[in-house]
Order: C-alpha cells, then sequence, then structure tokens
C-alpha cells in the first residue's frame, strides 16, 4: 500500500498553513523551557506572515507533510554554498 504522507515543496499560497501550524507547536513543543511572553515573541519573530515571506524571499524552501490532504508537519532549509544545505526548521503537529 502506498504511503498516505506526501511531502511537497510549499508555495507562498502554504504562508497561512504554516503559520497556523507554528502557532498550535510551538507552545506545548517549548512551553516548560520558555515563558509563553518568549514563545509569542518567537512566533511573531519567525512566523508572522510578514517574515515567512521574507525568508522564502531570501532562499528559504519550506516543505509540508500532508497526511490524507491534512498538513501535518513542516521544514524549512537553505543552501549555505556550493551543494551544502542547512535543515532550518522540522516540526510535527503534536497531534
Amino acid at each position: 500500500m502506498a504511503s498516505d504522507i506526501i511531502i511537497r515543496r510549499a508555495t507562498t499560497t502554504d504562508i497561512d498553513t504554516i503559520h497556523a501550524m507554528a502557532h498550535t507547536i510551538w507552545p506545548p513543543t517549548f512551553g516548560d523551557i520558555l515563558s509563553a511572553e518568549q514563545i509569542n515573541y518567537m512566533l511573531n519573530l519567525i512566523y508572522s506572515k510578514p517574515s515567512l515571506q521574507s525568508q522564502a524571499q531570501q532562499g528559504h524552501i519550506f516543505l509540508l507533510a500532508e497526511a490524507h490532504g491534512n498538513p501535518v508537519a513542516y521544514a524549512d532549509y537553505s543552501l549555505l554554498k556550493n551543494t551544502i544545505y542547512k535543515l532550518n526548521k522540522i516540526y510535527i503537529l503534536p497531534s
């Protein structure tokens, strides 16, 4: 049976999805080590819609994993030099 998870390159139309996923993922992921204020600051800094758009314009490649058509994870990587890439983010919904 084929896998029910599809990983695809995100587009600018997926910014809202990545923004919403980050706001769902970060509080339970970092809530034990960061204050709510710090989490909100980081979400605004990294995951505001203008920030996500800017990251994409700077060469970040966002990927979305979807299970049965629903987004369940995202990742972001970028080229450092030549053929060396950096994985900047990888998060999975807690559910």
